[in-house]
């Protein structure tokens, strides 16, 4: 068997990774990742009806950590926390789009970020 797979949380929010961790695993210790300074790792039993798994939560707190092929290739899914009421949630979505090209799930998150431009672009002159 290979590393325990990784759930990466990024935040666009006031919401640090750090307080989605607590919330998703119903707990307080979280510590710094050892092999990855800017990124907090908790490990998590996933128990349900259907399936057991262990995962890793890595909250990524900064778009400066190393993007290092190994840490990357971990990471099997990606939670973002944004705030929906702000005008600028698409656009604060940018800052992570690093991890688009890295990750295959995440290969269409660069049209998203190009499809939100576009539409901006045509509908920024309707007055409402």
């Amino acid at each position: 068997m290979g590393s325990i797979p990784g759930i990466a949380i990024v935040s666009c929010s006031q919401t640090r990774p750090k307080s989605l961790i607590k919330l998703i695993s119903k707990t307080h210790d979280i510590q710094e990742s050892s092999d990855q300074p800017g990124c907090l790792q908790h490990p998590w039993n996933i128990d349900t009806k259907y399936y057991t798994a262990q995962v890793n939560l890595l909250g990524i707190e900064t778009t400066e950590i190393e993007k290092d092929e190994d840490f990357l290739s971990r990471i099997e899914a990606l939670i973002i926390h944004m705030d929906s009421n702000s005008k600028t949630g698409l656009d604060d979505l940018k800052k992570w789009e690093f991890l688009g090209g890295k990750m295959k799930f995440l290969s269409g998150f660069e049209n998203i970020i190009k499809y939100h431009d576009i539409y901006i672009n045509q509908h920024q002159n309707i007055s409402i």
